[in-house]
């Protein structure tokens, strides 16, 4: 297969008459591959200086052709100038050009203007790009090991981006997301990614709600169809309460033990596509799972990191606060935004012990008629100086009750001492 490389000035003639000579050959012969490369005037003494110094090539005119032995980027063997190539096509393929110097200047200055068109254009999209600073930690762990080539691949940042995270501190709560979509999609059989608007509230590394409420299944095979656009909600086709308060619960927690001795990829993918998100947007109408800092959204106590829904838009996340949400689920955040307190003074050495109010690892979505009866502490619905003040007098109250209980005890042995003293 012959493989070339044409190399020229935009404004060269003669690099137009053997573009199109080239063109020819390419359309007209199966074995025939060619790849341009066209530089501006002001950069092509440099890059043509650059080139022969690193194949050991003599050329000062355009254009430059040259044959590549193996594939695009192998090592080239230089053919010449304009005259070799027309020489070359004569007496291999006895075909020629016949273009009059008036049409080759008028090619040229088409390739000027259009060359300069593109680096205008490609230096003002270089404009509009905002450099994002990546920190990572533990990267010595197996997801980094997946994660890094996902980042420098070019795919999500560009392949000339300078990678560098700062300011906005996030958890990752796409992997129980995506894990718990998969099962749904198991369940109602259908692709994972036709299932949007799945939520996780709560501490990802703990106690967790996934909120099945607000899932919409896109492309769902059912005897109602539409447009792309078309959905319906999940709750409205999945009538089996069973296996969302049982069996899909039970998939979870132990999917969470899974994950924490798991190989890495999944984590990589995941941490891969949120910083897609951050640097070009989550898709159109889409919540997102993420941890991050409260500041009182949905009656949610400040200060904490808590995985809610949000979108990425513009470089930055926003919380989706237009949602609604009924009393039973605002209950379940406010249990849950109990026990990351309590889960943080134990990390302080405030409290000794981490009781938490419910034990279950993780929660769904369930109607008001079977929903279970439980009582929401009023100081989950205080402020947090409330909240840590309750929390803390829950360990004075147990102490008092255990002292109680052993005066109890010993004024019972007294009393029993003394009976049979009388007695004696």
């Amino acid at each position: 297969m012959a493989k070339f490389v044409l190399a020229g000035r935009a404004d060269c003639p003669y690099y137009a008459k053997a573009e199109l000579l080239a063109d020819y050959l390419g359309n007209n012969l199966p074995n025939f591959r060619i790849h341009k490369i066209v530089q501006h005037p002001d950069n092509w003494e440099k890059w043509l200086q650059e080139i022969c110094n690193e194949n050991g090539w003599k050329h000062k005119r355009s254009p430059i052709i040259w044959r590549e032995l193996l594939d695009r980027g192998g090592r080239g063997l230089l053919l010449g100038g304009f005259n070799d190539f027309l020489e070359h096509a004569q007496q291999y393929y006895n075909i020629t050009s016949d273009m009059m110097t008036e049409e080759m200047l008028l090619i040229a200055n088409e390739n000027l203007q259009t060359c300069t068109e593109i680096e205008a254009e490609e230096k003002e999209l270089k404009s509009l790009i905002n450099p994002l600073h990546i920190w990572l930690n533990r990267a010595c762990s197996s997801a980094c090991y997946h994660l890094i080539p996902l980042l420098t691949n070019g795919e999500i940042f560009g392949m000339e981006t300078e990678i560098s995270l700062h300011l906005n501190i996030i958890t990752l709560a796409m992997l129980l997301e995506s894990e718990a979509k998969a099962m749904v999609a198991r369940k109602m059989q259908m692709h994972p990614a036709g299932i949007k608007n799945l939520i996780v509230w709560g501490n990802i590394s703990g106690n967790s709600f996934v909120d099945l409420s607000k899932t919409e299944l896109y492309r769902y095979d059912s005897a109602i169809w539409g447009p792309p656009s078309f959905f319906r909600p999940l709750l409205d086709v999945l009538f089996d309460r069973e296996w969302m308060e049982i069996e899909f619960v039970a998939s979870l927690s132990s999917l969470s033990s899974w994950r924490a001795r798991g190989l890495g990829m999944a984590p990589a993918h995941t941490v891969a596509t949120v910083l897609r998100y951050w640097y070009q947007g989550s898709p159109p109408g889409e919540m997102i799972s993420l941890g991050v800092i409260s500041e009182g959204q949905f009656g949610l106590p400040e200060g904490i990191v808590y995985s809610m829904p949000i979108r990425f838009e513009n470089g930055s996340w926003e919380i989706y606060t237009e949602i609604e949400i009924n009393e039973k689920t605002q209950s379940y955040l406010l249990i849950l935004a109990c026990d990351l307190i309590r889960e943080k003074q134990v990390a302080l050495g405030e409290v000794a012990e981490l009781n938490p109010q419910r034990r279950d690892v993780h929660a769904i979505y369930r109607d008001v008629e079977e929903e279970e009866d439980f009582e929401v502490n009023e100081e989950c619905k205080a402020s947090l100086i409330d909240q840590e003040r309750a929390l803390e007098s829950e360990d004075q109250t147990v102490a008092e009750e255990t002292e109680d209980t052993d005066e109890l005890n010993e004024s019972k042995n007294i009393e029993e001492e003394n009976i049979e003293a009388e007695d004696d």
